[in-house]
Parts: C-alpha cells; sequence; structure tokens
C-alpha cells in the first residue's frame, strides 16, 4: 500500500474511532465498560496519529528529494546552448494571426496538455511544461486536496423498474373467508346434446310423455396459499442510513410480489401455488403448420389461434418479446397484402393483434416454445385472496446478531374456471377461453 493509500486508512480509523469516543464520552453515567472502552479507543486514537505524523514527515522527506533531483537536472540542462529559432523574436511567435494560434491550442487540448505538437505553441509554454502534475493542489491526490473536497450521495436508490401488473385488472376476483373455498359449477362443456349442463327439451306428439333429462354438477376448488417474503438487516443500517432502508425494503417486496403473481398466472403448476393458464385442463394447444419453419410465428397460427378463442371480444394476447419481430413482419396475402399487426398510436395504449390488445411480458416462454404467444380471455380465470399483503418485523429473531427481520406474507389462490374445453353444438373443434401456440420444433 502507498503512503497516500496508507494515510487515508489511517485518517478513516482515526475518525471511526474518535467518532465512537463522542458516543460513550456524550453518557451522562458511562459503565466501566464504556470506560475501558474509551480508554482502548484512545490508545488507537494516539497510535494513528504517531503514525500519521511519520508517514507524513516521510512523504514531506521524499517530495524534498525530487525537487532537488529536478533542480539538478534543471542546472545541467541549462549549461547546454542552444539556438533558439527565428520566430522566438518575433512578437506573434511565429503565428500569422489568432485563428492560427487558436487552433494550435486546440490540439494541445485533445493531447490532455501533454507537450504540444507545435513547436511555437510549445516555446510559450516553458516554464509550466515540467511541473504540470507534480506541484500544484489537487482532487486526484488525497494528500494534497482531495481529502478536502467532500463526496456526496444522490438521493434514492437507482433500479430497474419491473413489469406493471398486466393481468391482475383482468382476472375474475373471488372473494375468501376461509382457507377453501368450493364452488359448485355446472357440467356443460360438451353442446353438442345440451347447452345447460345436461337439460334438454324435445318434441313429442300429443298424449306421449316427454324425454327426461338432468343437470350435472362439479366443483372448482380454491385453497389459498401462504406465500412468504422474508429478509434481514442488520440494525447499523437501519440506524445509519441515508434513505429509509425499511421503505426501500417494502417496496422492493411489493415488486417482486408483482412478477411473482405474473409469473404463477400463466406458468403455475397449480400444486402448491397458482394453476396457470399454461397448465389449466382447458388449454387448446394449437398445432403448428405443417409447412412451417422452427421458431417461427406465421399468420395461419394467429388465425387459427383466434377460431378456437370462446369469447374473444374480452381476450387480450400475451407474448414474449423474442416474438415482436416475427408479429411486426406478419402478413395475409391474398390480392393484397394487409398487416394483422397494430402499432399503437396513442401513448399509454398496447399495441393490437387481429383487432385486440397485446402485452409482452417476460414471463412468457421464449419463441418457439409453448408460451410464447397466448390468446387468454381472462375473466374466466378465478382469483381469490384471503390475506392481502401483511408485512411484520421482529427484532427477536437474531436479536444476539443485532438484526431485524422482516417478513412478508399474503394468503391467496387461482386457477381455471374451465376444467375442460368447450365442444360447439355443431363443430367437433374444440373452443377455450385459454389457446396456445405449440411447439414448433
Amino acid at each position: 500500500m502507498d503512503i497516500v493509500a496508507k494515510l487515508k486508512q489511517l485518517y478513516e480509523d482515526r475518525s471511526l474511532a474518535l467518532n465512537a469516543r463522542e458516543v460513550i464520552l456524550e453518557k451522562d453515567e458511562p459503565t466501566e465498560a464504556d470506560k475501558a472502552t474509551d480508554a482502548e479507543l484512545k490508545a488507537k486514537v494516539d497510535a494513528a496519529t504517531e503514525r500519521i505524523q511519520a508517514l507524513e514527515e516521510l512523504q514531506k522527506e521524499k517530495a524534498r528529494t525530487i525537487s532537488a533531483v529536478v533542480v539538478s537536472e534543471t542546472v545541467e540542462a541549462s549549461e547546454i546552448e542552444v539556438s533558439e529559432p527565428n520566430f522566438i523574436k518575433d512578437p506573434k511567435k511565429g503565428f500569422s494571426g489568432v485563428r492560427e494560434y487558436l487552433s494550435a491550442v486546440q490540439k494541445h487540448g485533445e493531447l490532455n496538455g501533454r507537450t504540444p505538437a507545435d513547436e511555437r505553441l510549445a516555446y510559450l509554454l516553458p516554464k509550466y511544461s515540467g511541473a504540470v502534475g507534480s506541484d500544484e493542489q489537487m482532487l486526484s491526490s488525497d494528500a494534497y486536496g482531495g481529502f478536502l473536497v467532500p463526496t456526496g450521495l444522490a438521493p434514492g436508490v437507482l433500479s430497474i423498474a419491473p413489469e406493471d401488473d398486466i393481468l391482475g385488472p383482468l382476472v375474475q376476483r373471488v372473494p375468501l373467508d376461509v382457507p377453501r373455498v368450493e364452488f359448485n359449477a355446472r357440467v356443460d362443456k360438451n353442446h353438442t346434446s345440451s347447452v345447460a349442463g345436461g337439460i334438454t327439451f324435445t318434441r313429442t306428439p300429443e298424449t306421449t310423455a316427454g324425454t327426461s333429462s338432468r343437470m350435472q354438477f362439479e366443483q372448482i376448488v380454491l385453497d389459498a396459499k401462504e406465500l412468504v417474503g422474508l429478509t434481514y438487516a442488520a440494525n447499523r443500517v437501519l440506524t445509519y442510513s441515508p434513505s429509509s432502508f425499511v421503505a426501500m425494503l417494502q417496496a422492493g417486496f411489493s415488486q417482486a410480489l408483482t412478477g411473482k403473481l405474473t409469473d404463477e398466472r400463466i406458468n403455475g403448476s397449480g400444486t402448491g401455488q397458482f394453476q396457470g393458464v399454461l397448465a389449466s385442463p382447458a388449454l387448446i394447444s394449437q398445432a403448428e403448420e405443417s409447412t412451417q419453419t422452427n421458431a417461427t410465428i406465421i399468420y395461419e397460427n394467429v388465425i387459427n389461434m383466434r377460431a378456437r378463442c370462446w369469447g374473444y371480444n374480452r381476450a387480450v394476447w400475451l407474448g414474449n418479446h423474442d416474438i415482436l419481430p416475427q408479429l411486426m413482419t406478419m402478413n395475409f396475402t391474398s390480392s393484397a397484402i394487409a398487416p394483422i399487426w397494430q402499432p399503437s398510436l396513442r401513448e399509454d395504449h398496447p399495441d393490437m393483434l387481429l383487432g385486440r390488445p397485446i402485452i409482452f411480458t417476460e414471463f412468457c416462454q421464449t419463441l418457439g416454445t409453448v408460451g410464447d404467444l397466448i390468446l387468454a380471455n381472462m375473466s374466466q380465470y378465478l382469483e381469490g385472496t384471503l390475506q392481502p399483503l401483511d408485512s411484520a418485523e421482529s427484532i427477536h429473531v437474531r436479536f444476539e446478531n443485532r438484526e431485524t427481520a422482516f417478513r412478508f406474507t399474503i394468503m391467496n389462490d387461482a386457477r381455471g374456471a374451465w376444467t375442460a374445453a368447450l365442444t360447439p353444438a355443431k363443430s367437433s373443434t374444440t373452443l377455450s377461453p385459454f389457446v396456445a401456440l405449440a411447439t414448433r420444433s
């Protein structure tokens, strides 16, 4: 470690020790332990002061030695006779005018103040050329001025803002009063014989009995599970941080929760977490075209997904950012070329795909895999919250470590309201509120 760095470290150590002594001496009735600690701190301060004085004296001796060498070299150089160029006697020093002089100065600046490229300018700066960087007060050297200039700390903490809650406003909210809630639902996903869960009408001749029918039911279950965020913070950080560390933790966990819920609404397995759209038993996986290239999205994919979506007027497209180039260059070719992608023309409004909004999220799968493009009617997605996000803190969990524990919890569950895709009355092609493009490989 060089002398300057060692001095800086000693100054910092002495300052910390002095601050600690100040805390002890400000007490009205310091304990015996406080007095013993103060004695140790005083010894550290005295030792640091003695060491600083020694290093500063050493630094002065080195500076005197360097100055003597410079003077010696200057004297030796002065004994050499050198004829001066003719332009030295010129009052303008060989420059035709201000423009030429300023041009030379500009080139000198481009060389960061080193030896000028123009010989005429060099003769105007002889007394500065050897001293620059060695005899002035400056910020780049702590010992010669850097210690005197304080550093600043900008308010707040820089961070990358996460995505907004893109799906939360679209789901069907269900109030939960107890952890497990069962919803009775009619089994009506096959309309080939009945559109009302098995109930039918029949036309019969006079005096002929009608055909009996009955309704069938099933249950959809929401079972609230606890989602926990936990962190620890040293008490010193909480006390001395210029920013509110607790407020930063609360904001960070709130943002982390938004990302977690968005991920589970799309990708959740349904075991110990949300049943996401991609795990719904009603999900339709739209197959790729027979002539389609791997890892692409073509017009036929989008049209076929649109044809399989139930409640398209309330659906939204979800996609990974990877697929954007595929969509923006997609065209429908018949007698004319018509784009099906429509970029947003208004601020804060999403782009459109086949007339419905498309929302890009990092939680959709990458291009070429199931889930890179999803068409979802989220009004058919049930989400219930038993306990909203709650925060608590404790100094007792790691009391001996002088740390505070922060815990954030929420209890909720979510899944699709459909247990199977719908078979229409006059078609074998099923419909669903959740449609995803199958793997293209």
